[in-house]
C-alpha cells in the first residue's frame, strides 16, 4: 500500500527543531569529501602526488549528502504547494546555495581561467561529466571537480516543486526513476540516466522525512535500558 500513497507533506506536523546529530553526519561527510579532494593530483600542480594517503570515501559521502538533502527538504516543507509557499521555498534555496556557489566558481576561475562557456555553465549549475544530447559538453571546472554535485542538487530542488505541487503516487516516481536509470542500455543519453540514479537517493531521503513518524521525546532503544 505504501507504493500507492501520494507524495504530500504532513501538513499538520510543525517543522522540527535543529537536529545536531544530523548536522554532525553532514559535517563528517563534508570532511570525507574534502579529504578525498585533498589527496588527489590536480592539473593546477602536477607535482602534487599525495595518492599514497588517499582513502576515497568521496562518492559514498556525496550519496549520503543527497539522502540528507532530500530528508531535510522533507522535514522543512510542511505546507501545501501554494504560490506563496513555493516562492518562499525558491528564495530560501537561492539564498542558501547560489551566492556561495558562485563565489566558489569565480574563485576557481580566477586561479585557473576556463572558457567562458564552461564558466557560465558552472554558474548556471549545468556542469556535468557526461555530455548533453547532440554532443554538447559542459564540463565541471578542472580545479574544482566537487562542483559536479551542485548540478544534481539544483535539479532535484526543481523536481521537488513538481512533486510537491502535483503529489504523484510513490510507485509512479519510483517506476519512472528506475526506467530512466537503466535507459542508457537502450541508447538514452547517459547524462539523464546519471541524474535519475542519484535522484533515487535524494528521493529516499524525502520519503523518510514524509512517511516516518517522529520518535517520541522519551523514546529510547532497548540497548540503553538493558
Amino acid at each position: 500500500r505504501s507504493m500507492i500513497v501520494r507524495l504530500q507533506p504532513p501538513i499538520d506536523s510543525p517543522p522540527p527543531e535543529r537536529d545536531l546529530a544530523l548536522e554532525g553526519l553532514r559535517g563528517l561527510c563534508a570532511l570525507l569529501v574534502a579529504y578525498a579532494h585533498m589527496t588527489i593530483s590536480a592539473p593546477i600542480d602536477p607535482g602534487y602526488m599525495p595518492e599514497i594517503l588517499r582513502i576515497n570515501f568521496a562518492l559514498p559521502s556525496v550519496i549520503m549528502f543527497f539522502v540528507i538533502s532530500g530528508y531535510v527538504i522533507g522535514l522543512t516543507v510542511r505546507g501545501p504547494a501554494t504560490q506563496e509557499n513555493i516562492r518562499h521555498y525558491c528564495v530560501s534555496r537561492f539564498l542558501r546555495i547560489v551566492p556561495i556557489a558562485w563565489l566558489a566558481v569565480l574563485l576557481s576561475v580566477s586561479i585557473a581561467p576556463a572558457p567562458i562557456k564552461v564558466t557560465v555553465a558552472n554558474l548556471l549549475f549545468l556542469q556535468n561529466g557526461a555530455k548533453y544530447p547532440f554532443g554538447i559538453s559542459l564540463p565541471v571546472l578542472g580545479n574544482n571537480m566537487s562542483l559536479w554535485s551542485l548540478s544534481n542538487e539544483m535539479l532535484y530542488y526543481a523536481l521537488f516543486i513538481l512533486i510537491w505541487k502535483y503529489a504523484p503516487q510513490v510507485r509512479f516516481v519510483v517506476g519512472l526513476v528506475f526506467v530512466l536509470s537503466f535507459a542508457y542500455l537502450f541508447g538514452f543519453p547517459r547524462i539523464f540516466c546519471t541524474y535519475a540514479y542519484f535522484f533515487t537517493f535524494w528521493f529516499a531521503g524525502l520519503c523518510i522525512a514524509w512517511f516516518t513518524k517522529p520518535a517520541q521525546p522519551d523514546a529510547c532503544g532497548s540497548w540503553i535500558t538493558a
